[in-house]
């Protein structure tokens, strides 16, 4: 699952993508990597929203420090599922790790709440002018992209500290 940057914390720009971080109406838990019950606080706050969440994103870094923990049995919580590729799961939901998000954050969600829309006639121009030289072509492509939440609720922003 790829992530995109702008998709998550926004681009910055007045008109442009929110993000998914700053998406109103989601909700809020804390995020402490050493004590994986606040995960589970994370999915009763999902369930108790009537949604089933199928996705975490956790900072890479949080990631790691999460994949370090065990159980009382010395086996890792956070556990690679061999019929899925590298498929890893944190308590039966698959785990995506990535930079995009500020490290001390993660989100808990149900992915297909998740709306993301592109116009329908993104723009392309052939840059030939300012390539000649080097007999090369260059390529912009302009397209418009925007994210809303079908059921805000749904989407859980887990933070430390």
């Amino acid at each position: 699952m790829a992530v995109d940057t702008a998709l998550l914390t926004g681009s910055g720009a007045a008109d442009s993508i929110t993000g998914l971080l700053n998406q109103a109406n989601t909700q809020t838990a804390a995020l402490d990597t050493g004590e994986p019950d606040s995960l589970l606080d994370a999915i009763a706050l999902a369930h108790a929203a009537e949604v089933t969440p199928n996705r975490w994103l956790i900072n890479s870094q949080d990631f790691v420090a999460l994949r370090k923990i065990k159980d009382n049995e010395g086996r890792y919580i956070l556990e690679a599922d061999l019929t899925a590729d590298a498929t890893y799961r944190l308590f039966g939901i698959p785990v995506t790790p990535t930079n995009k998000l500020p490290q001390g954050t993660a989100v808990l969600a149900d992915v297909g709440q998740i709306a993301v829309a592109r116009d329908t006639s993104p723009s392309v121009t052939v840059l030939s002018e300012r390539y000649a030289e080097y007999d090369q072509i260059g390529l912009r492509v302009t397209c418009r992209y925007d994210l809303g939440l079908l059921h805000p609720e749904g989407v859980i922003i887990l933070s430390a500290g």
